[in-house]
């Protein structure tokens, strides 16, 4: 699996660097997940974003965190980051 994870990262990066953007979202590793192979992990992954990012606006349960909480599917990832991070993982691996 820990391969996987530097697959899925590495794929997410090269979409968001053919888009000019320096942030992978959670959109982005769902996309990158499906074009792998993925498909069977999408919809409940799907469904948890959108209920995370749902319960994001309206404000934490526990109180005081609300929109302060980040993407758990990685809304802050820095795409040139984790680009040199998994390709030395997945190279590594070969």
């Amino acid at each position: 699996m820990e391969v996987s994870k530097g697959v899925i990262l590495c794929r997410a990066s090269d979409k968001c660097q053919k888009e000019k953007r320096k942030t992978i979202n959670g959109d982005d590793l769902l996309w990158a997940m499906a074009t792998l192979g993925f498909e069977d992990y999408i919809d409940p992954l799907k469904a948890y974003l959108a209920r995370y990012r749902e319960g994001d606006t309206k404000g934490s349960a526990r109180g005081g965190e609300g929109s302060a909480k980040k993407d758990p599917i990685g809304s802050q990832l820095s795409s040139q980051q984790y680009a040199h991070q998994g390709m030395g993982y997945v190279n590594s691996q070969v």
